[in-house]
């Protein structure tokens, strides 16, 4: 443990309470992705009749998110008067000096997962949000042939409505 001064909580609190928080960010990112997935995999197999049971669990999932962030910011405001810094200082990197060695190497590890995991959710929230845009796209321009009108707006990969200027995405000339 490194002498900084400050923490009225032992290494082994600190360490406890990075370890309960590591725990809840893993959880509810494994239940992001396995959402994601579910989304993904029901839009793209056309098993629309699950597809709102999904939307109810990513809505759930979003309750549990804010959740989650208001015991993130309960955590950085206990660290922060313990190590007596601002809130928005806390980092589990700055709390790596207040832990005990072994707490210090599982927060490591543990950052770095948290990390990847964080940009594999990142990569399919992506992913699914190009397959919905393709989808909106497609039905958009299905309907407009359907009732014999041009097409004169599509979805934009930001999902806004934009002025038509080429062929159909499904066609790959979008």
């Amino acid at each position: 443990m490194n002498s900084h001064s400050g923490p009225s909580l032992g290494p082994s609190e600190l360490g406890q309470l990075c370890r309960d928080l590591i725990l809840q960010e893993d959880g509810q990112l494994r239940h992001t992705l396995a959402t994601l997935h579910q989304l993904r995999q029901r839009i793209a197999t056309g098993g629309l009749e699950g597809l709102d049971s999904t939307l109810q669990d990513a809505l759930a999932a979003n309750t549990s998110i804010q959740q989650l962030t208001r015991q993130r910011e309960c955590f950085q405001q206990t660290m922060a008067s313990v190590l007596k810094v601002a809130p928005h200082e806390i980092t589990l990197r700055r709390i790596e000096h207040y832990l005990s060695p072994p707490d210090t190497s599982f927060v490591r590890q543990e950052r770095e997962r948290l990390r990847r995991l964080a940009q594999e959710v990142e990569q399919v929230a992506q992913g699914t949000a190009l397959v919905v845009w393709w989808c909106l796209d497609l039905i958009g321009q299905v309907f407009c042939r359907l009732s014999g009108q041009p097409v004169r707006s599509r979805y934009s990969a930001s999902g806004k409505v934009q002025r038509a200027s080429c062929g159909p995405t499904w066609q790959g000339r979008g």
